[in-house]
């Protein structure tokens, strides 16, 4: 061995360059004369060269390779090097984690990690809302405050990010009380962040896209509306409506822009629509038969070419499964899209399906999703849901179900019952969760010190050379009504705060037989609490589950008859619809848009399809394990 300190360094190098990642830093412990070589630039820029032909997964913005440092080139991929073992060992509980303080306990509607380096977060309760952003190279070094917050005027529903050339842009979907789209983008100017307005829509809502210039919506004037903004241009175009039917009438799973196309994504349907154009709006072109739809995410942005397939991940009531749709569904009159599977769920449990909160990465090559432990009896869960993954680009025959623990006490870590939301950073191994709680956290499943790699990804920040005005960063009063926690189908409240919840429920104008129906709710209709808009309950379901996101109030109960069931008259925005409360199916039926008939007929109704049973799986969970701890989510 001292013979070695003889060698000149190109000979060094060359011995560097022929070994793996692990064995470098192994070398570099153990030799003196071999250190110095392992800090070499073109020696890591060399071993990312492998990982890219080896087909690791890398930051889908990362910067030129010049542009990095040594620091940076040797901490990137012997960070990708350790989560693709992790992977393949099939052992990726999260090393380390960071818990976010919100300084609030609003719950977390939505949220999203860009570039490695940002993460946005919506959150809002009956007092304010909020867009906050956290800068993870601070979070890793100790400061858990956000770097920018700003205040908005209803709380964030629905909500779509994409960085584009100008930066990074949010659609974000507001409610009561202001139902209306604000596109907003994230700046820094004179050494500050800050969230500033590009366009603001009014009467429009339930954001579902954003690509590009174009916000597609589903909610407008409080009533089910498919319509695309130009929010450049500050234009709507409605999407000419489809025949009525269960499956139409509500809102779809998504909408899309794809080979210029617009795609309306249902739960047994794809409709296509040309996109809108100068002089007139988008027209309709078909309908393509799909396979039962429960939740959906795009596989990767559509290309901007012509000859892209349009590759969505949905869950089914088979599992995991790929669509793809081919441009040749144009032209021809009959054609199916094409569907695998790629994993198979373990069981089914009626109207609760055991997987559900599908998520794609960033790199659109793994997807995430909750599972629900096997229950002993049906519909009682006392096991908090585990997180799995699969590579979605690999073969069906190839690809694998890995669960992914947390060997984390469940009292120090967001509880992923609690109508979780979920985004992965595949490329660099970080997951982060929040809930309604309002408990955010970040974990990393690497290991190796994360901090030297939040620069290796093209900043998508706009710096802004004029002093753009940011939207207010004070609270904005909402004076929403609080809601109580109802254990049971009756809340423990006053008579008087009782009757402030229903003041707005019967529209007076409503012409109906009172000798059949009554708008009496302090002692008629045992389920009106159910009706208040907690999280689970039947306002929510039918939101989320049923895709009705109008503004939802009942309006009357049948009193007691010879039927065996008890009905309740439900307003959705411009559709009234009929509760069932003892049916065994779904207890949604339909009624057409105009007036409620006052000869209505109970037995002549359809039954309104459940567009997405998951939401059922995550009312049930939420609700059967905060009823396990008494209220207390530390238990």
């Amino acid at each position: 061995m001292s013979s070695i300190g003889f060698l000149s360094e190109d000979v060094v190098l060359l011995i560097c360059l022929g070994l793996n990642v692990q064995d470098l830093l192994a070398l570099r412990r153990v030799s003196r004369s071999f250190k110095q070589a392992t800090f070499t630039k073109l020696l890591w820029m060399r071993l990312l060269e492998l990982t890219i032909s080896e087909g690791h997964v890398l930051p889908a913005n990362l910067k030129p390779v010049t542009a990095l440092d040594p620091v940076q080139l040797e901490a990137l991929v012997v960070r990708v090097h350790r989560l693709a073992r992790g992977w393949d060992r099939k052992a990726m509980q999260p090393v380390n984690s960071w818990r976010i303080d919100t300084n609030t306990h609003c719950p977390i509607t939505w949220l999203r990690l860009v570039a490695s380096t940002w993460l946005f977060v919506a959150s809002s309760d009956d007092e304010i809302s909020k867009i906050s952003c956290w800068d993870l190279s601070l979070l890793f070094q100790g400061y858990v405050e956000p770097i920018a917050e700003a205040y908005l005027p209803g709380p964030v529903e629905t909500a779509r990010l994409e960085v584009q050339e100008a930066g990074v842009v949010l659609a974000l979907g507001l409610g009561v009380p202001s139902q209306s789209v604000h596109i907003i983008t994230f700046r820094q100017h004179s050494n500050s962040h800050h969230f500033t307005e590009l366009c603001r829509v009014e009467k429009s809502s339930h954001v579902m896209m954003l690509q590009g210039r174009f916000v597609g919506c589903a909610l407008r004037n409080d009533a089910i509306a498919l319509h695309i903004i130009d929010w450049a241009a500050n234009t709507v175009y409605n999407l000419p409506p489809v025949l009525d039917s269960p499956e139409t009438i509500c809102a779809p799973h998504m909408l899309i822009l794809w080979n210029d196309l617009i795609v309306v994504v249902r739960q047994t349907t794809l409709e296509l629509y040309t996109p809108p154009s100068k002089t007139r709006g988008p027209v309709f072109i078909k309908s393509v038969p799909t396979i039962v739809i429960w939740e959906v995410v795009l596989m990767h942005p559509p290309s901007t070419t012509s000859v892209s397939p349009l590759r969505l991940l949905i869950i089914s009531n088979s599992g995991i499964e790929l669509l793809t749709l081919n441009s040749s569904v144009v032209i021809n009159a009959d054609v199916q899209c094409d569907h695998s599977l790629l994993a198979k769920a373990p069981y089914q449990l009626a109207q609760m399906p055991p997987w559900y909160r599908l998520t794609i990465s960033g790199t659109g090559r793994r997807a995430f999703w909750l599972a629900l432990p096997k229950c002993r009896f049906l519909g009682v869960v006392k096991t908090s849901p585990q997180l799995l993954s699969i590579a979605v680009d690999l073969p069906p025959s190839h690809a694998t179900v890995l669960p992914i623990t947390w060997m984390i006490p469940e009292s120090h870590q967001p509880a992923l019952w609690a109508f979780p939301v979920l985004d992965f950073d595949e490329a660099l191994g970080y997951t982060v969760v929040g809930n309604s709680f309002g408990e955010l956290a970040i974990y990393d499943h690497v290991g190796s010190d994360p901090l030297n790699c939040c620069g290796v990804m093209v900043d998508p920040i706009y710096r802004d050379d004029t002093s753009s005005l940011p939207l207010p960063q004070k609270p904005i009063p909402l004076r929403l009504q609080p809601l109580p926690y109802i254990d049971g189908p009756f809340p423990v409240i006053e008579p008087a705060r009782a009757s402030s919840l229903v003041s707005g429920w019967s529209d007076k104008s409503l012409e109906l037989d009172p000798g059949v129906w009554s708008t009496d709710w302090s002692g008629g209709f045992f389920g009106w609490a159910r009706w208040l808009g907690n999280q689970g309950d039947m306002k929510w379901l039918l939101v989320h589950a049923f895709h009705f996101p109008g503004t939802v109030s009942p309006q009357a109960y049948a009193k007691p008859s010879e039927w065996d069931d008890t009905f309740l008259i439900v307003r959705s925005g411009n559709r009234y619809l009929i509760y069932s409360v003892h049916s065994e199916k779904w207890p949604i039926r339909s009624l057409p848009p105009g007036p409620f008939p006052r000869d209505f007929n109970f037995r002549g109704t359809e039954y309104q399809a459940c567009m997405s049973p998951t939401a059922m799986t995550v009312a049930k969970v939420y609700d059967s394990l905060m009823s396990l701890r008494g209220r207390n989510r530390n238990v």
